[in-house]
């Protein structure tokens, strides 16, 4: 299990603008989107940031209500 600060170093998550709905942070942590922002490097699996995603939502890190 990774805990907020290795999702941010690893995804940058937490360094714009905030999450409105669950929808936006499922569609930020995508492979896809890792290799855009990462010059098309991907550290993670989608498995992975699948992961990282629902502790944000959970814990609703990085969100507008919070």
């Amino acid at each position: 299990m990774f805990n907020r600060n290795e999702i941010s170093d690893g995804t940058g998550f937490d360094h714009g603008i905030k999450f409105t709905n669950e929808q936006e942070v499922r569609d930020y942590f995508t492979v896809e989107n890792m290799k855009d922002m990462f010059s098309g490097d991907s550290a993670y699996t989608q498995d992975k940031l699948d992961e990282m995603a629902e502790l944000v939502i959970d814990n609703r890190w990085h969100f507008q209500d919070n």
